[in-house]
C-alpha cells in the first residue's frame, strides 16, 4: 500500500474514499477537515455501524472455534461407541449461525462503504503522521506505488501515478513516521539512477517491479543498489529472443532476489521451476501479495477506490481479467512450494524466512534462530498446520488440543 498525492481538482470535481480506519481513530479531527471542504458530516451512525460489524466478526471467530472444538469430539465417540449424529447435528447449526453472521457482516461492510463512497478524501497535506516508535511485528513499510509504470501498473490507478522525485518520496516517508524500509519502481523512468542512489544510500531497499525496462535499464539500476524484483513475471512486460525486457533481466541476473507469489496462480508451477533452476533456491522470496478480503466470502470487495470481485479463492478488478492481488495465506504458499519443489523442510522454508529477511536487509534481526535474534517463531506440525505462533519472545497464539 502507498500514500500519493492527489490530483489537483476539488473534491466535487473529484470523489476519493476514505478509510474507515481514519475516521473509527479520528473521527473528530476527519470532521473538521471535511467541514473545510464544505462537507459536513455525522460519523455517530456510522461509527455504531462498524462497531457492531467489529463484535459479530468477533462472535464469528468465538463459533468457528467452538465448531472446531466440536468437531473434535468425533474421533472419542466413535471411538467409544456413541452416536455422532448429535454432534454433526451441533455443527450444521454452528455452520448456519456462521452464514448467517457472514450475510450481517457483508451488508454491514456495503453499508459503510455506500456512506463513506459519498465522502471526499483528505490529499496529502492532511495525511495524519505516521507512529514514529518501532512495531515490534512490523519491520517496516513496502512503498509499491507510486514510483512505477503506467503500461504495467496492474491494479494501481493511473491518476495517482508520479515520476520520481526525491522531495515527494521525502514527503512520503516523513508521513509515514520514516518507516519506509523497501521501494518498488520501474527502474525506465526518468531519474532513476539518482533516486535509487539516494535510496540505497539511505538504507531503503529498492525492488524492481511493475515495469516495462528493458535489460539494459535493469542493469543500470542494479548497479545503483537495486537488489529484488518485485512479484516476479507479474505487471513485467514479457520477453521474446529479441527483445530482452525485465522478465528476462529477471531469470538471467544472478545473486539478485526474486519475489515470487505462491499461490500457483499468478506464475505457473513450471515456471517457477525454471526460475528456481536459474537462480538457486536462495533468491527466491516466498510471498502472498494478498489483498484485505482474503479469508472472506466471495463478493465484491474495494481495494481503494476500485472496486474487486472476490471469487473461488482469487481476486480481479470487476468486470475484467486484471488481477488485483492474491488472497493467499503465506502458511498455503509455503505448503504449495513444499509440494513443488519436493524440497525437506529446511531447505523449503528459506524463500519465507532467511531469504526473505536478507532481501530486506533485515537478517541480523530475524529470519533464522539463533542467539541475539528476534524470537518470532511458528511451530507446525508434521501436516505443516500451526500450533503454537511466538512474536517477540512472547505466545500469541496456541491450538487448542
Amino acid at each position: 500500500m502507498g500514500m500519493t498525492r492527489l490530483p489537483e481538482k476539488s473534491f466535487k470535481e473529484e470523489k476519493e474514499m476514505l478509510d474507515i480506519k481514519l475516521i473509527t481513530e479520528n473521527p473528530e479531527l476527519v470532521k473538521e477537515r471535511l467541514a473545510k471542504k464544505g462537507c459536513i458530516v455525522d460519523f455517530t451512525e456510522i461509527l455504531k455501524l462498524d462497531a457492531a460489524r467489529k463484535k459479530l466478526m468477533s462472535e464469528i471467530e468465538a463459533l468457528k472455534a467452538e465448531r472446531n472444538k466440536v468437531s473434535a469430539e468425533i474421533p472419542k465417540y466413535k471411538k467409544e461407541g456413541k452416536p455422532v449424529e448429535e454432534i454433526f447435528a451441533r455443527m450444521r447449526t454452528i455452520g448456519d449461525e456462521i452464514t448467517e453472521g457472514d450475510a450481517k457482516i457483508n451488508a454491514y461492510q456495503q453499508e459503510i462503504t455506500d456512506f463513506i463512497a459519498k465522502l471526499p478524501n483528505m490529499p496529502d497535506d492532511d495525511l495524519l503522521p505516521g507512529e514514529k516508535e518501532n512495531n515490534k511485528v512490523i519491520k517496516g513499510i513496502h512503498l509499491e506505488g507510486p514510483f512505477i509504470s503506467s503500461k504495467c501498473r496492474g491494479a494501481h490507478e493511473e491518476k495517482y501515478l508520479l515520476p520520481l522525485d526525491i522531495s515527494l518520496f521525502q514527503e512520503l516517508n516523513e508521513c509515514s513516521g520514516n518507516n519506509i524500509r523497501y521501494i518498488t519502481i520501474a527502474p525506465e523512468l526518468d531519474n532513476s539512477e539518482e533516486f535509487i542512489s539516494y535510496l540505497v544510500k539511505n538504507n531503503i531497499v529498492v525492488s524492481l517491479g511493475h515495469s516495462d525496462a528493458k535489460h539494459e535499464d535493469v542493469i543500470k539500476a542494479i548497479k545503483c543498489g537495486a537488489s529484488s524484483f518485485t512479484h516476479t513475471f507479474n505487471a513485467m512486460t514479457p520477453f521474446t529472443h529479441h527483445n530482452l525486457t525485465i522478465a528476462f533481466s529477471s531469470l538471467y541476473i544472478p545473486s539478485i532476489y526474486n519475489e515470487v507469489i505462491m499461490d500457483m496462480k499468478h506464475v505457473d508451477p513450471l515456471v517457477i521451476k525454471f526460475l528456481i533452476n536459474n537462480k538457486g533456491n536462495k533468491y527466491i522470496v516466498g510471498i502472498t501479495d494478498s489483498l484485505m478480503c482474503s479469508g472472506l466470502t466471495d463478493g465484491d470487495y474495494f481495494l481503494g477506490e476500485q472496486a474487486i470481485t472476490l471469487k473461488n479463492n482469487e481476486c480481479f478488478l470487476k468486470g475484467t481479467l486484471t488481477r488485483a492481488g492474491s488472497c493467499l495465506n503465506l502458511l498455503d504458499g509455503f505448503k504449495n512450494y513444499m509440494k513443488l519443489t519436493n524440497y525437506p523442510i529446511e531447505r523449503a522454508i528459506l524463500p519465507f524466512s532467511e531469504n526473505a529477511a536478507k532481501s530486506g536487509k533485515i537478517f541480523n534481526k530475524v529470519g533464522s534462530i539463533k542467539e541475539g535474534k528476534v524470537a518470532d517463531l511458528v511451530y507446525l506440525d508434521k501436516d505443516l498446520d500451526v500450533i503454537k505462533t511466538v512474536v517477540n519472545g512472547k505466545i500469541v497464539y496456541l491450538r487448542e488440543n
